[in-house]
């Protein structure tokens, strides 16, 4: 079984208390992100390394999926005595993209609602879909699709402000989920590609605008990938995440596993970490740009030399006793100090059911910080490490 690492920050529980009442002032509250023009479509990036090291003559698990996996319900997880009292989330992880190691955490078994983390495993659906359709993946990115009425009429969250009948390339719907939470395109998505499941099995196809059936079947196939991938804890009942009759679950375990099946996939990593996306969107005889922000406020601005390299976010109100449910799977990065060419140090953390939108970015830099050992300059806030304002209007 994998031990813990034991991370020290070197200052006491006030110290650091001051530092998130700093980050959590109101005139930081106040800050807002610039906002990024329209962008062209971004190239193909290299899908990042999670590669295994080793460690005297053990060999460390490959991938974090791995590392998490030979864990046992007795190995004892760091809950971070001396920060968690910071912390509003009701869970949380900390787990090292390099070696896989469950790095800390508290209550990371626990089975919370996920929200809108639920895109990630639509997306991955997606894509383990295409990868087995003969035309394959690039010719299914550049396919063309309609937005059904039924899709384009999913406005209770998060959104994309997608319109019925808008023409829309698959690439694009994949930004459109993904940097503005979209449950529309979430939505257009499932009915596609649940319409080709029903279609590969001979079944009846239903229409566009009668997309039920599709996007059940789409739901049923997510589930199916996460039991794939050893997910257990993942139940999700819809594609988006949104409240429904029953809501998306899983624990911060298997949240991190998730992510880390995520980054091998190179469009994903595009995607994730994209602050802002323009394309053309054609209806009828009427083309608009339109042009998508991301939700994830820890893309802007950089403290102690950690950078955010892209995440999810996800809010749901009123769920397990809280008026505001706010999560977040994000991956954090910070380059080795003095070694130009080191690749750096990364890290997956995982809050969910924050007290709100804004704590689940304030949540996620303090353990971030804890993971570097770099709160003890709690006196000092350093410059561009504002608290940004999310731009979600609802539900996902």
């Amino acid at each position: 079984a994998m031990a813990s690492a034991v991370l020290t920050t070197g200052i006491g529980v006030a110290q650091q208390r001051g530092l998130y009442e700093a980050e959590s002032a109101p005139e930081m509250r106040k800050a807002v992100c610039p906002r990024d023009g329209p962008l062209a479509p971004p190239r193909g990036v290299t899908c990042p390394d999670s590669g295994g090291v080793r460690v005297g003559a053990v060999d460390t698990p490959t991938t974090t999926s791995q590392a998490i996996a030979t864990a046992t319900a007795g190995d004892s997880l760091h809950a971070l005595d001396e920060v968690a009292e910071l912390i509003s989330a009701r869970a949380f992880g900390i787990a090292s993209v390099k070696t896989g190691e469950l790095v800390a955490g508290s209550a990371v078994d626990e089975t919370l609602n996920i929200a809108s983390i639920s895109k990630v495993l639509t997306f991955l659906t997606v894509f383990e879909y295409m990868k087995r359709e003969s035309s394959g993946v690039a010719t299914l990115l550049k396919k063309t699709v309609r937005v059904s009425t039924a899709a384009a009429s999913v406005k209770g969250g998060t959104h994309a402000a997608l319109r019925s009948g808008d023409n829309m390339l698959i690439h694009d719907l994949l930004y459109a989920m993904m940097l503005p939470s979209g449950n529309d395109a979430a939505t257009a998505l499932a009915e596609v590609f649940g319409k080709r499941m029903l279609a590969a099995e001979s079944r009846a196809v239903v229409s566009a605008d009668g997309a039920g059936v599709s996007v059940g079947r789409f739901v049923k196939e997510m589930n199916r990938v996460a039991r794939r991938h050893g997910l257990d804890s993942i139940k999700v009942y819809n594609p988006h995440g949104m409240r429904s009759t029953k809501n998306n679950k899983a624990n911060v375990r298997d949240v991190i596993r998730l992510m880390e099946l995520a980054v091998q996939n190179p469009v994903f990593v595009e995607v994730y970490g994209t602050k802002g996306y323009s394309c053309r969107v054609k209806n009828l005889a009427v083309v608009r740009i339109v042009t998508w922000r991301n939700t994830n406020d820890m893309l802007w601005g950089a403290a102690d030399g950690i950078t955010c390299e892209g995440g999810k976010t996800g809010w749901i109100p009123n769920v397990h006793g809280q008026r505001v449910w706010g999560s977040l799977a994000t991956i954090v990065s910070r380059k080795v100090a003095g070694a130009v060419d080191a690749q750096p140090e990364r890290y997956i953390i995982v809050v969910l059911g924050c007290k709100s939108r804004k704590r689940r970015f304030l949540d996620s830099r303090v353990l971030a910080r804890w993971a570097y050992g770099c709160v003890a300059d709690a006196a000092k806030r350093p410059d561009g490490d504002a608290v940004l304002e999310a731009n979600e209007a609802g539900e996902g």
